[in-house]
């Protein structure tokens, strides 16, 4: 196992971990593991471009583990009495991930991959950087969740044309 793989296992273990921390209120363990698996991801797509080990793995388990991160940190956060996040918000993001997942999974079985392009590595920054905010029970986070909604549907927009001009014959 690389070290881009390993990164992302790591990220996905770390999530029982945040969601316990969130169910027993303690903001900065989630806070800072939270940090950690955000980081190992942007580490994990680096490191596998840069040493060329990119694998079937990474490429099923990363944006895998970036939306169970996600939907946990969202679900645990709006189930929240200190939290100002709104079910609309969390149902808008998580709306989206699994129509990404969807289309992405269709796409596969036409044998078309689509890399993920520099919206959604904007989008997944900008969230993370949101959620962060949000665990720190910040204002502004929830502000920058709602960027990230607008770019997640602008980058879900340009995915859906990108795949629909490479399955033309």
């Amino acid at each position: 196992m690389n070290a881009a793989n390993f990164a992302t296992l790591l990220r996905i273990l770390c999530i029982p971990f945040i969601g316990w921390a969130l169910h027993v209120d303690q903001y900065i363990i989630a806070f800072s593991l939270f940090l950690f698996a955000a980081l190992s991801d942007i580490f994990d797509g680096w490191y596998a471009r840069k040493y060329n080990c990119e694998s079937n793995f990474g490429r099923l388990f990363d944006p895998i583990a970036d939306k169970v991160l996600l939907s946990t940190v969202l679900i645990f956060l709006l189930a929240s009495p200190s939290s100002d996040l709104s079910a609309i918000l969390c149902a808008l993001l998580l709306a989206r991930e699994f129509i990404a997942s969807g289309l992405r999974s269709f796409l596969s079985t036409e044998n078309v991959v689509l890399p993920a392009g520099s919206m959604g590595k904007i989008k997944t920054i900008v969230q993370f950087v949101a959620l962060a905010m949000c665990l720190l029970n910040w204002e502004t986070g929830i502000y920058l969740l709602w960027l990230s909604v607008a770019l997640s549907y602008y980058g879900l927009g340009q995915y859906l044309l990108l795949s629909t001009q490479k399955m033309r014959p």
